[in-house]
């Protein structure tokens, strides 16, 4: 399964299911064999989770380019995050099995990362500290 795909099934999961009641921030992450390796977050998408999640994250959405004369409508030009609910969404993907993801807080997934022994972990591991969601 690529992300694409993932993203499309969780989003929804996440529109009629959890339905969030404040901003949300998520980073998509699956693993379609072996471990979850930490650096597959860069430190890039961790601090804006970081800072979306405590003093505010600004972002200005790109302009649209033309296709075929016609340009994409964005929602609106920029935003301002200031203490968002941050998570890394995370799924070891099994074909034709249940899926499971794990949404981990940044600031729960930055401990995991600094304080485990090794640079990936398990899904088995990750079980011992939380609990999957069927979706």
């Amino acid at each position: 399964m690529k992300e694409k795909e993932f993203a499309t099934i969780i989003g929804k999961y996440i529109r009629e299911k959890i339905k969030p009641v404040s901003t949300c921030c998520y980073e998509y992450k699956i693993v379609n064999s072996g471990p979850f390796r930490f650096d597959s977050v860069a430190d890039h998408q961790i601090k804006s989770l970081l800072l979306a999640s405590t003093g505010g994250l600004y972002r200005k959405e790109p302009d649209m380019a033309a296709v075929n004369g016609f340009s994409g409508q964005k929602p609106f030009d920029a935003y301002y995050m200031v203490n968002a609910l941050s998570f890394i969404v995370l799924m070891f993907y099994k074909p034709r099995k249940e899926k499971v993801v794990y949404f981990i807080e940044i600031n729960e997934f930055v401990k995991l990362k600094e304080n485990w022994p090794r640079k990936s972990i398990r899904e088995e591991e990750l079980k011992k500290y939380f609990t999957g969601t069927s979706i």
